[in-house]
């Protein structure tokens, strides 16, 4: 488990198992290269995989790290939080931010291939009228 302690290397893990879980994929739905929809899928898994690092930074901030500095001193404070706390908060603002983005771009993909859908509150609405 020596990757885990480069952050690069575990990066890199991840996108090779990122690789490997959407091959299982194609290989589970029968979809092959010329087929589907490559550009929803592909914003699809960028946003489940930003929304994971997103809120996996959430616990991690809620529930591991103000338990873990309420234990430290005055001066081991000092020196943890300013290594610690601008990558960590780095990584969960790029998450959420990736997480929005590659929703919206989802949904607009979405959006634009199935045509124009009613918003919800507009179909409650014809039926409550007609």
């Amino acid at each position: 488990m020596k990757f885990l302690e480069s952050p690069m290397q575990t990066m890199g893990v991840g996108f090779v198992l990122t690789i490997v879980l959407v091959g299982i994929y194609l290989g589970l739905t029968g979809i092959s290269a010329g087929e589907g929809d490559w550009g929803q899928m592909i914003l699809r898994w960028v946003h489940f995989l930003a929304g994971i690092t997103w809120i996996g930074l959430l616990y991690f901030f809620n529930l591991i790290n103000a338990s873990f500095l309420k234990s430290l001193d005055g001066p081991t404070k000092n020196v943890v939080i300013p290594k610690l706390m601008p990558a960590a908060l780095n990584w969960f603002r790029h998450g959420a931010t990736v997480t929005v983005v590659a929703g919206v771009l989802l949904y607009g993909h979405m959006y634009h291939k199935a045509g124009p859908v009613p918003w919800p509150w507009q179909s409650v609405g014809c039926s409550v009228s007609s």
